[in-house]
């Protein structure tokens, strides 16, 4: 998996970590679940290397781009 971007609330609550899978997505879904899982201990992890007052609860999700089909090479993208 490869962490494509993040994305915190303002209030640094909550952290969503969207993630792509590398090579084949068959799995995607399930790694993500895989992840979903070890979220409590990435959280541990995390608040032993920051300083926050509060590490942010993670929920990592499938990158939304990942689903869309790549664009054409040379052609513009649609509406433009």
């Amino acid at each position: 998996m490869t962490v494509r971007r993040t994305s915190v609330s303002p209030d640094l609550q909550r952290a969503v970590v969207f993630v792509t899978p590398l090579g084949d997505t068959a799995n995607a879904h399930q790694s993500v679940h895989a992840l979903q899982r070890a979220a409590p201990y990435v959280r541990r992890e995390l608040s032993a290397l920051i300083h926050m007052y509060r590490v942010p609860a993670i929920h990592f999700q499938l990158d939304p781009e990942m689903m869309m089909p790549a664009p054409e090479a040379g052609l513009p993208p649609p509406g433009k």
